[in-house]
């Protein structure tokens, strides 16, 4: 037996696309960020952001994991590179940091050993407002422009 929604109770959340939405706000505590990055992690490209690495290009993080007992970072720190081992780097977040455990470039070529100590992940305001002020829209062949 068929019968409607509630709609009292019912809830709609428009798709996402990586490229559009996937935008990191650094501004976010650590848990936030590695729950929005996680929402991105594979099969998706991953959660965006910048970093001066050839031109402040676009990069994508995935294998994200909240740092725990970590110094308290002040929010001006946000983004940095304060450690890193051969597959992993450590960056602040407010209040935290984040373990992030692979980067690639918009090429899909990863390049997590190519990031540096003292390096900063960042977003531009362009990209944070396209990321909130966009509707993605799938069909049945694809994603419409």
């Amino acid at each position: 037996m068929d019968r409607p929604q509630d709609e009292y109770f019912s809830s709609y959340f428009p798709r996402l696309n990586s490229a559009v939405n996937g935008c990191i706000n650094w501004s976010w505590m650590s848990e936030q960020l590695v729950r929005f990055i996680t929402a991105f992690d594979d099969p998706c490209p991953g959660a965006y952001c910048r970093i001066a690495l050839n031109n402040y290009e676009k990069v994508y993080l995935k294998k994200a994991r909240v740092l725990a007992f970590e110094a308290d970072f002040h929010p001006f720190q946000s983004g940095l590179i304060y450690r890193k081992d051969p597959h992993v780097v450590y960056v602040c977040t407010p209040g935290g940091a984040i373990v992030v455990g692979a980067i690639f470039s918009e090429d899909s070529i990863e390049i997590t050993s190519l990031s540096a100590v003292a390096e900063r992940f960042f977003s531009v305001s362009r990209d944070l407002e396209e990321s909130l002020s966009s509707r993605v829209v799938f069909t049945p062949s694809g994603l419409r422009s």
